[in-house]
């Protein structure tokens, strides 16, 4: 989902968004099987190695290109990451 950037019309400067993503199941995608990931404005990951964390950051990369290329050259983008 697509979040805008609002200025507020307070004297301080301060920013807001008006949506986000608050949601991402991954299934059979790379290490996930099912998982559920509730995403906040701000997220840390951590975990030890191996456990998935650049996986993630892949499904992010997945749905960013799904969004500006379409749905046939974001698959061949993964296949070509992962080779």
């Amino acid at each position: 989902m697509k979040g805008k950037l609002k200025k507020s019309k307070d004297a301080g400067v301060r920013y807001t968004w008006t949506s986000m993503v608050q949601r991402l199941r991954l299934r059979n995608f790379r290490s996930f099987k099912d998982a559920t990931i509730e995403l906040r404005p701000l997220n840390i990951v951590v975990g030890a190695n191996a456990s998935g964390k650049t996986n993630l950051v892949h499904a992010f990369r997945f749905l960013r290109d799904l969004a500006r290329f379409g749905l046939e050259n974001a698959v061949a983008m993964q296949v070509a990451q992962s080779t």
